[in-house]
Parts: C-alpha cells; structure tokens; sequence
C-alpha cells in the first residue's frame, strides 16, 4: 500500500438520503493519487455511496416498522416499538446490528495498539483553533450544556484542559485494485470476499463516521428565545410573560418559531434571559448579551420589544426583522463567532459538534406520508379569491402542496358550518379529514397500536371529534391577519376599531353531518351528535337556576286578615287575590324561576372576540314547539316561558353589543356580563309552607317526534 487516507463524513442531510463530506486528510502521497488509479476523492465517494445505501436501507422499512436517525447510525424499530435493527453510518466490519449491545465489538479494548484495523477520527492536530489543538469531530474540552463523557473506551481523557482526549475510532475499510472491499482481522488477516493478491494488491483504505446535523442547532435557523404568552392564570410570572407584546418580525418571541432555539446553551451554558419576574433553575443571561446572540444570528433584530422590556408601537405595521433579500447565511458556523463577546467566541471553536449551517430533513409523519400543515389558507378555487392570499399564504400553500394534493386546511366563509367543509376546494377539508382518519386507523409504526384503536374509531367515538376539533383549531389560526389588506376571514375590515364589530374574531364550528343531515332528530340523542369542529364560539361554562318570591301572603290573623308582601298587580295576575273578602289568598307563594349563564370562550388568542351569539329556551325536538311540555315543573306547577318579544319574561338572551371594558377578550372567561339579560319564566303558585323547591322535568318531549 503506498499511502492511507483517512476522512470523517457528516451527513447535513442524512434525512434526505445524502451524505456529505466535510474534511479530507491525507498522511502522505501528492495530488490524492493511491494506487491503480485510485484517488482520494474515489474512496470520498464509496463513503458516500456506503452511507446513501445504508440509509436508503434503513428508511426503505417493512410495513409497520418506523425509523430514527442519530448521530452515526439510523434505529429500525419493530411495530411494538422493541429495538429490530440498526444500520450504521460510520465504517465497521459488519454495518448492521440487530441490537445495541452487538455494538461495543466495533472497538475492541486495544483498538488504539492495532494501527492496521482502525483508525482515530477525532485525533487532535496542531494549529487549530480553540487553544491550539484542533479535534475534527468533537472537542472534548467543549462545556455545552448536556455534553459529556467517560472513559468508556481507551484512550478517553476526561476534562476541559488541552489534555483532554475524545477518541472515536472507526474500521479502517481496505480497497483492493478490482475494487472489492474488505477489513483486518483481530490477526491482521484481510478478511473480503476477495482475496487480496500480487495482481489484486490493496491500494486504499478509509474510515468515516457520520452525523445527523438535524441533532444539531442550525445557526442560520436559531437565536435566543424570549417566551411570550397570553396569561392563563392571574400570577406575577404569567404577566409578565405577557406584559408587553412582540413587533412584527421580532421572530425571537413568536411561539414555535426556530429562532425561539436559544444558542445560549452553547455559547453561554447553563444561562438563560429571563423576563422580569419570571424565575429559572438556570443562571441569568444579561440583555446586552443576550442582544449580542440576536445581532450574530441571521434576520433576528435587536429592536421591538427588547426582550419583553419595552411596550412597542401597535401603529407599525412593518417588520423590524432583515428583509429576506438582506440576509446572508453563514456557510460555516464559526462564522458565528463574529462579534459575539470573547467567551461566547471561543465557546463556537469548541462547540462547532453542536452547531451547523444546515439541518433539513423529511418532514413525514411515522407512518412515511406527509404531515398536515398548522397554517390554514384561503380558499381559491374560485378565481375571484386568488388575491386573498398572502405572499406568506402562497409560500406556504407552496411548500404544503404535494404531487397536487393540498395538505392544508382551507376557509373561505367563518360562519359556514358545512360548505367550507364538504364544499369549497372541490371538498378538499374533507378528504383532508378522510387522510386523517386513515393516519389514525393505521398501527402508529413503533408502537403497535392505532389512535383509532386508543380513543374509538366508531362513528360516534372519540377520534373523530378529536379530528374535527384538531382541524377546527387549524382553521382559527392567524384569525385576523393585519398584514393583509384585500381580505379578512373574520368580519371587521381594516379600521382601527375592527375588532368591535360584532361577529369579530368568531367562527361557525364545523359540522361533520355529511352537509345534508336532519340535525332536529340528531341532537335530540346525544348518542347521535355528528363530530363538530372547535370553532371560536361562546359557550356556556356555568348555569344558575334563580329563584325570587314575588309575592307571599299569610295565614289568616285572629281578625281574619291577611297579610300580604308584594305587588298588588302580582297578586291580581296570577290568582292570589279573592274579590270576594277583598283581601289576598292565604298561605302561598308567588315564586319565578329565572336562568343566568356564564359565557366561557374555549378557544383563546388572537384576535379579540367580539361575540354575536344568542340563547334561547328550546321546547320539543329542534325547539318546533312553542310552550314548554306540561312535564318541567316547579313544585308540580307547569312553567310557561315568555312570548316573542315578551319584555317581562324574556325567554331568550343575547350577547352585548358593547364589549365589557374590564374582559381582555382573547377568549377564556367572560362570566354573566357577557349576555344582555337573564332568562325568566312566568311565575306559578306554590304552597307557602313547602319545606322546599323541586324542579322537574326537561324542555324537550318526552319521546321524539
């Protein structure tokens, strides 16, 4: 052999079935040359052609098995999830295991006395940065939050001083001339399916590991999070999680967004900003610190709200962030480091194992089939709605839209209930909904069972209503989006006061009947009730039956006079007065029952809700009767609801047109206030000596029509 070369691999896009090469190293030889014809760059590219199939392999899996990359290797689990097989990714003389343990025999205990049979990847060389010594894979004196190691195997030194050694060695693969492939044994014999000869010499050999960087922080992707909520609760911290509200394009405050990725955990391990009067396990990072990370990181600014110091202008409508066209990804990490503060700087040479410029992967659920998208778009199969979407909408309809199928869920009309669903897009909300009971019927890879079978796939069981709600929730996400001028999903248009008008902020949930059912005979059996979405309605959280004494006359005195508390009108009305003795009917009570509801928005965030909503009390099937059956009682005596209009005994309430100036209206709740007036019945006589009130009966028939 004339000469060795070794490379370490990292695959940045492992996930997509490619491996890429990071560095190659030669120990001796000119211009790569090996033998018969072989160069370095052809034994590059058997690496790479090794990874490739052993992924392809591995994701390529038998039905009801699923899959997890990682650093160096990709797990195959069986469908109960137990451990089935495990492809490697860095050189070995055997490159699948059926189990973790089978792997400890790819570095025997005197690897590093054996220079023929393996190979240290991570050998430190001179005149790297990071104290002179620079390790190819991972630096061993490196302090990122979470890393560490043992001497587990020989040669490891434990430390963060120049001393400190990570040695991660790998089977040195020997080529022969015909281009087969084979490895020393313990003896130092070549072991192939070839025997090397005088005219089939060995004439390379290489070694390689690969990553995942998708286990990595991308540096073009993160920057230091800063957490920004609605309040749930009335605590000092949930206020001032809220206190004051993230700019347009100030990313490192939006929930879910990848700049919420905090990089502190490597430049600056063990320390987080944190809000005023919010608390942490973890130490404190300082704003002026903290504002250094967002000026190193890509298309974050430092402006807006300053970390949840500052109370933005709501009257900008533009965003603080980079414009796209001004950001240059770095292409290195280390070119982080650049302006960061000095500890921070020379954390990045050390870390570089944790960091990366690039972390795409396959965006595929467990089962291998595309995942639904979170963000829902308008609907345009109409050519007149084509200039409702966004630029943003049109990016992500884009990204959402696979061999012209829509992963999205479209909307088009807030109060529809079953057209926007069965209808608009050619019904595509149902078949994406269809697509979705599927997913869920299917045994989830790894573990063995299905949703379907967890919470009930029956018709009427618990997964559907999961589903519709699930799809309800995406439909009322970006509810009012200000940045778009030409259309809005909900009522309000674009004035300063849209919020106000009644019906803003409020959708029509979702109806799964099939679009044509007879909902009357439907809701009379709850066992009937077809799936609804979440929608963004009021809702009942809590009812009071009230009862109040109008009027109450006394038994008789020794005169034979009765007393009598109440209106004399009352009395008249309802019977309680004899026109014979001129006096009241002794010993009753004129009692009237009445109904308060506390209102409860389920669905919180943006925008406000300004609620358009009205309760009734319903009488017989799908409320066809007028009077109540003769079966709801109070102490035996029938109650009568009032008539249309009827101002005294309203049978019916709706929502206020003025918003209560004391309810933060992003949903939760809005207690009685909410509703204009209670709900009454006619009042009816009662015995003044009942020890109690009994209430009976129900406003529905007894038996459906």
């Amino acid at each position: 052999m004339k000469q060795t070369l070794f490379f370490n691999g990292a695959a940045a896009r492992s996930l997509l079935l490619c491996a890429s090469i990071t560095a190659i190293s030669q120990s001796s030889g000119q211009d790569g040359v090996i033998g018969g014809g072989i160069t370095a760059q052809n034994l590059a590219q058997r690496a790479m052609i090794l990874v490739r199939d052993q992924i392809t392999e591995a994701t390529g899996r038998e039905s009801g098995t699923t899959w997890a990359t990682q650093p160096g290797a990709v797990s195959v689990f069986s469908s109960t999830g137990r451990p089935r097989s495990l492809y490697k990714l860095y050189s070995a003389p055997q490159m699948v295991a059926s189990s973790v343990e089978e792997l400890s025999g790819d570095v025997p205990g005197d690897w590093d006395v054996q220079p023929g049979r393996n190979v240290d990847l991570n050998a430190p060389v001179a005149g790297g940065g990071g104290g002179g010594l620079y390790f190819p894979i991972a630096d061993p004196r490196a302090d990122a939050e979470g890393f560490s190691y043992e001497a587990a195997v020989s040669g490891v030194v434990p430390g963060r001083r120049d001393d400190a050694r990570l040695p991660m060695p790998v089977t040195w693969l020997y080529v022969l001339a015909d281009g087969n492939e084979g490895y020393l044994d313990r003896n130092n014999r070549f072991v192939g399916s070839v025997t090397p000869t005088e005219d089939n010499p060995i004439v390379g050999r290489y070694g390689f590991w690969t990553d995942d960087n998708t286990s990595r922080i991308n540096v073009n992707t993160a920057s230091e999070g800063v957490y920004w909520d609605t309040p749930r609760v009335n605590t000092e911290e949930d206020r001032a999680y809220g206190r004051f509200q993230p700019a347009l394009g100030e990313y490192q405050r939006y929930p879910g967004h990848p700049a919420k990725v905090s990089m502190s955990s490597v430049l600056f391990p063990d320390r987080r900003y944190r809000l005023p009067g919010t608390a942490s396990q973890l130490g404190l990072l300082s704003l002026d610190e903290t504002k250094a990370i967002w000026k190193a990181a890509r298309g974050i600014s430092d402006g807006g709200s300053e970390g949840g110091t500052k109370v933005i202008d709501i009257e900008i409508t533009t965003s603080i962030a980079p414009a796209p066209e001004a950001i240059m990804p770095y292409r290195d990490a280390m070119q982080v480091a650049a302006g960061l503060p000095t500890e921070a700087a020379e954390r990045v040479a050390k870390g570089r194992f944790f960091l990366t410029t690039e972390s795409r992967s396959a965006d595929a659920n467990l089962h291998g089939y595309p995942r639904l998208s979170t963000w829902p778009i308008s609907d345009t199969s109409r050519p007149s709605n084509v200039s409702n979407r966004s630029p943003f909408d049109h990016a992500i309809a884009a990204v959402s839209t696979i061999d012209n199928s829509q992963y999205f869920v479209q909307r088009e009309d807030a109060y529809s209930r079953h057209h926007e669903f069965y209808g608009s897009s050619a019904g595509r909300n149902a078949s994406v909904y269809d697509y979705l009971q599927a997913m869920t019927d299917a045994p989830v890879p790894g573990f063995g069972s299905s949703f379907g079978a967890k919470y009930g796939a029956g018709r009427f069981d618990d997964r559907d209503q999961i589903l519709a709600q699930s799809l309800g929730y995406i439909r009322g996400t970006n509810l009012f989006d200000g940045s778009n001028r030409r259309w809005h999903y909900t009522v309000g248009g674009n004035g300063k006061n849209a919020d106000r008008v009644t019906g803003h902020g409020q959708i029509n949930p979702f109806c799964l009947c099939g679009g044509s059912a007879d909902h009357d005979h439907r809701w009379y059996n709850e066992r009937l009730q077809p799936s609804l979405g979440m929608g963004r309605m009021i809702g009942l959280s809590e009812i009071a039956v009230m009862l109040v004494v109008r009027a109450e006359t006394k038994l008789p005195d020794e005169d034979g006079n009765v007393a009598f508390l109440g209106d004399l009108e009352d009395l008249a009305k309802f019977d309680l007065w004899d026109a014979a003795t001129n006096q009241p009917l002794p010993g009753k009570k004129l009692v009237q029952m009445g109904i308060l509801v506390e209102a409860f928005a389920p669905a919180h965030g943006f925008t406000y809700l300004q609620p358009l909503n009205g309760i009734s009390i319903g009488s017989g099937d799908g409320n066809a009767d007028f009077d109540l059956p003769q079966t709801f009682t109070l102490n035996g005596k029938t109650l009568k609801r009032g008539r249309v209009n009827d101002k005294e005994y309203p049978w019916a309430t709706k929502t206020s047109v003025r918003r209560p100036k004391d309810w933060i209206a992003w949903g939760g709740y809005g207690g009685v206030r909410l509703f204009e007036r209670m709900i009454t019945f006619e009042p009816v006589v009662v015995a003044a000596d009942s020890e109690g009130i009994e209430f009976g009966g129900a406003t529905q028939n007894d038996t459906p029509k």
